[in-house]
């Protein structure tokens, strides 16, 4: 598996991720068998994936709690990818929601940490201000951000975004237009989910 290395971060990442929303049990997913689901992550990990996506939002943290069950013992060979929701950018509960995470995911650091979708009422500057402190303390290695379109990455990327994760399919192309390009003129690599 090709493995990229996200500029400026020192993290390598496979081309491709494996996503775990379907783990949380979600309605849309319908029930899911843990065991499966860990199986899954060992499966991925043993043909070269090391990129695993996942949110707090999925399954109100039960994604999250699969993925660090299958991390155990694993956890120097994957790069984590988790997100804080939208109503949650705020300084403080940056703080206490990343590490509600780190908890829930069985680890002391989180790879990226990123916005699941960007907030225009709450300032830049605080949430920003808060991944800088998570950074420093160790507890994340590089803010990421996801669903970001134009304008928002023009305005995000001075704060060292690491990527922008966008939805892009060939029956979904609507990112081509405007948001690939203005992501990639920004310097910000694209992750297509």
């Amino acid at each position: 598996m090709n493995q990229y290395e996200i500029q400026g971060t020192g993290i390598r990442i496979s081309s491709l991720s494996l996503g775990t929303w379907a783990f949380s049990g979600a309605k849309i997913w319908g029930a899911g068998d843990d065991k499966e689901a860990i199986r899954t992550v060992h499966c991925a990990m043993e043909r070269g994936i090391n990129l695993f996506d996942t949110a707090e939002k999925y399954g109100n943290g039960k994604a999250e709690e699969v993925l660090g069950e299958a991390l155990k013992g694993r956890r120097d060979r994957a790069v984590v990818a988790t997100k804080i929701f939208t109503d949650k950018l705020h300084h403080d509960d940056v703080i206490a929601h990343c590490d509600a995470s780190l908890k829930r995911l069985q680890t002391d650091y989180i790879d990226l940490y990123q916005i699941h979708w960007p907030n225009p009422h709450i300032p830049l500057e605080e949430t920003f201000g808060a991944f800088e402190e998570l950074k420093q303390a160790g507890k994340i290695r590089a803010a990421s951000v996801c669903n970001a379109g134009p304008n928002c990455i023009r305005e995000m990327a001075p704060y060292g975004v690491a990527m922008n994760q966008l939805p892009y399919a060939l029956i979904w192309r609507v990112a081509e237009k405007k948001i690939i390009p203005a992501t990639e003129q920004a310097g910000v690599p694209v992750w297509a989910y």
